[in-house]
């Protein structure tokens, strides 16, 4: 990796992320459901790597100063709480294999490290990485949603999901801020058996729309389940959903909710589509709807979760409202985000660390 990577910063990103294409080796690696329990199980109890912390870390050279300068990450802020966050996540990244040397070893070096427990749910075990093979279909960007179900139902059947409060879902182009998470589910009441998610909420204009696109309501009982959503909410209705790209975070009464539709429910929809909007809307015909991550200051609002870099909402380029369809009202500048943000998407290893390097290491002495 080189420095060079970061000119590309407002490089609109693709449609369908790298990180989930087709595995060449797909065929081979069916899923052992049990031998996928076992290593599931191991993980729950296993602390991702504690690599060198900040405070032992060298301060900046002088010649690298010019990065702590960055207007994009200055105006960001660690938050320090009070007091310790007792409750335990742990953190489910959305991953590939051919990721796990770059990306998931980036995550493990920076944010990851702080989870309680992690588990990639990969497309080949790696063990080392906490990475473990769950097959989906199909298999691809748009087996997503199968791929995170089959690994939310392995992770409920555990007999050390107990001892955790939260699931954190995350790509591994995601950089979370631990500590600004931490504060901002301490100041959240924490009601374990109300499925609550929280998240960066998108809406979605109108449910009628959802019955156009390919692969929702494709099968007969999915079509009935169409139906019966229409006769009790109105086509014109937004939905409202969970911006699966910054990431999202649930209880697990949410997570046992999410799996009783998907594996044991008629009432839901379950085809190759966006995870994101389909378990939101899942959870919309069980009233059940996300709550918003965002910062509310007097007339003021401010998101706290990110569907692109620091770098791209601060310098806000022309092309973001339509990359990232349903973005209203983004600002340049610090108005572009929380200084209490909770996470960013497209962030490419380079991004990760120089952000690491801004927030934690420019900060020091």
């Amino acid at each position: 990796e080189s420095t060079m990577e970061l000119q590309s910063f407002n490089t609109p990103p693709l449609v369908e992320p790298t990180i989930f294409e087709v595995s060449s080796t797909a065929a081979k690696n069916s899923l052992d459901p049990a031998a996928a329990f076992t290593k599931v199980q191991k993980l729950l109890q296993k602390s991702p790597p504690d690599h060198q912390c900040e405070s032992n870390k060298p301060l900046p050279p002088p010649f690298l100063e010019f990065l702590c300068e960055d207007p994009s990450t200055k105006f960001l802020q660690v938050s320090k709480p009070p007091r310790p966050y007792t409750k335990r996540t742990l953190c489910l990244i959305l991953t590939h294999s051919s990721n796990h040397e770059t990306r998931l070893q980036t995550i493990l070096e920076t944010w990851g490290r702080k989870c309680d427990a992690l588990i990639a749910v990969s497309s080949q075990d790696d063990l080392d990485r906490h990475a473990v093979n769950i097959t989906s279909s199909p298999e691809g960007y748009w087996g997503i949603y199968d791929k995170l179900l089959k690994s939310l139902r392995l992770v409920l059947n555990a007999p050390a999901v107990p001892t955790f409060d939260w699931i954190l879902k995350a790509d591994d182009d995601t950089y979370l801020i631990w500590e600004n998470l931490q504060s901002f589910l301490q100041n959240q009441t924490y009601r374990p058996h109300i499925p609550v998610v929280y998240g960066r909420t998108m809406p979605w204009p109108r449910l009628g729309e959802l019955g156009e696109f390919v692969g929702w309501f494709e099968t007969p009982k999915e079509k009935q389940f169409r139906d019966r959503v229409w006769k009790r909410f109105s086509k014109q209705r937004p939905l409202v959903y969970a911006h699966g790209g910054p990431g999202y975070i649930m209880n697990l009464a949410y997570a046992r909710a999410l799996v009783d539709a998907y594996f044991h429910s008629d009432d839901a929809v379950k085809g190759p589509i966006s995870e994101d909007m389909a378990n939101s809307f899942n959870m919309m015909y069980r009233n059940i709807t996300p709550t918003s991550t965002l910062e509310r200051t007097g007339a003021l609002a401010l998101e706290r979760s990110h569907p692109e870099s620091p770098q791209t909402m601060y310098e806000n380029p022309d092309w973001l409202p339509m990359a990232q369809s349903k973005i209203e009202n983004t600002r340049s500048g610090p108005g572009c985000c929380s200084p209490t943000s909770i996470s960013f998407h497209h962030m490419t290893p380079t991004k990760m660390k120089l952000v690491e390097y801004q927030l934690y290491q420019c900060r020091r002495g």
